[in-house]
């Protein structure tokens, strides 16, 4: 009951960030980039970026830690 009252009274909402964005990426502003592809995804995750590999694996040990909890 604490956090809801907390939340309610304290957190903003973020709701006008997500309009400024909005307009930004519909009058081109943002970069359009295209989704990449499994293979790269795979790729940049296991090998080539390793900040990215580490973050992947300390995401698959804590989902391993919760599973067996």
């Amino acid at each position: 009951m604490l956090g809801l009252v907390i939340s309610v009274l304290l957190i903003r909402d973020t709701i006008g960030h997500m309009h400024h964005e909005a307009i930004l990426q519909s009058q081109g502003a943002a970069a359009a980039t295209t989704a990449p592809d499994f293979r790269q995804v795979a790729a940049r995750a296991s090998w080539s970026d390793p900040a990215l590999f580490n973050a992947s694996q300390v995401g698959l040990v804590n989902n391993l830690n919760d599973g067996l909890a």
